[in-house]
């Protein structure tokens, strides 16, 4: 008998998109778990100084606070400005503001206006001295009431 030179047909794999949405979940809760809880960390509890040679030291607290007043504060250092980004669970940017002097940013009411009660923002600042040094801060969580 000859070879056929049709190709046989796959047989369909009906498990396949369930296999692709079990690798999503999976990388999803990695990505869930790797973001920091309430739970006060060992540079959220440090004191205010010295601050480590590689982190900028969050210094905000508490982790609930109302939405239309959220105020931002971290240890700042002499003549180093300050770059604050703050985005919501999804990692959709609510704000952003370059070159703070000082240790401090109130968010505009503005940009959370429109989040939801119990809300979840996450900020980090990242600091450029007069040098040119770069220090950036872990990423804190806070609760929007």
């Amino acid at each position: 008998m000859r070879p056929s030179l049709v190709p046989e047909r796959e047989a369909p794999r009906p498990w396949l998109p369930m296999a692709v949405l079990a690798v999503v979940a999976i990388a999803l809760f990695a990505v869930v778990r790797a973001v920091p809880t309430d739970t006060p960390t060992p540079e959220a509890t440090a004191p205010a100084s010295p601050v480590s040679d590689k982190v900028v030291l969050i210094t905000s607290d508490p982790a609930d606070m109302p939405r239309t007043r959220v105020h931002l504060q971290w240890h700042a250092e002499p003549g180093w400005t300050y770059d604050v980004h703050v985005a919501d669970d999804s990692l959709r940017a609510v704000h952003a503001q370059q070159a703070v002097e000082g240790g401090e940013l109130v968010i505009p009411d503005e940009a959370t206006r429109g989040l939801p009660v119990g809300s979840t923002l996450m900020w980090r600042v990242q600091g450029t001295s007069p040098t040119g040094e770069s220090k950036t801060s872990p990423t804190a969580v806070i609760h929007l009431l």
